[in-house]
């Protein structure tokens, strides 16, 4: 017996001491409570460290405490980029696309990748992109393949056609104007 009463924890409250916690099985422990931000199982541990007139309590152990993935929809995305290209003859998209702001926790970050097709590749017929994301399944967010963002408002512009004439071809100065020929 060392004369010095052990240290009593009650519902949000230590007496003789100050409550202590762990998220490392004791490794480390810190007068704040601990905070998970990453996917998974956690066990939170928390102790009385006693002060001068008490002894410290013995560790205790919470219940497992598990953080789940946020799951993304389509409607936290948000195009990026350009919804408009030049004529090439196809129907691929530059586009890129994020998330919309305040889906994310804090400062995180998320790339999304996929693919992204006008509905047409004609000038007059192209006015929508479908962007198919793929789909993300670790960290701290899950994207299913299937969340596909329809973005409306899209065109295709005509391309300009330069024509150059064909070589060896000249007039002078003051001749009327030649017929010109060129390849296409």
């Amino acid at each position: 017996y060392t004369g010095k009463e052990q240290a009593l924890i009650t519902a949000g409250t230590a007496v003789g001491g100050t409550m202590q916690y762990s998220l490392d099985n004791g490794a480390t422990w810190s007068p704040a409570v601990p905070t998970g931000k990453n996917v998974g199982d956690y066990t939170v541990q928390y102790k009385v460290m006693g002060d001068s007139d008490h002894t410290d309590t013995a560790p205790q152990t919470c219940q497992m405490v598990m953080i789940s993935p946020k799951f993304l929809t389509k409607d936290d995305l948000t195009p990026t980029g350009s919804t408009s290209k030049v004529y090439d003859g196809t129907t691929n998209s530059s586009i890129t696309v994020g998330v919309k702001a305040g889906v994310l926790f804090g400062s995180d970050t998320l790339t999304i990748n996929g693919s992204a097709v006008y509905n047409s590749a004609n000038v007059t017929d192209a006015n929508t992109i479908t962007f198919t994301p793929n789909a993300i399944t670790t960290g701290n967010y899950r994207l299913a393949d299937t969340q596909v963002l329809t973005i409306t408002g899209a065109s295709i512009t005509p391309r300009d056609l330069t024509v150059t004439p064909n070589g060896g071809q000249s007039k002078k100065f003051g001749a009327a104007d030649p017929t010109l020929h060129s390849t296409t």
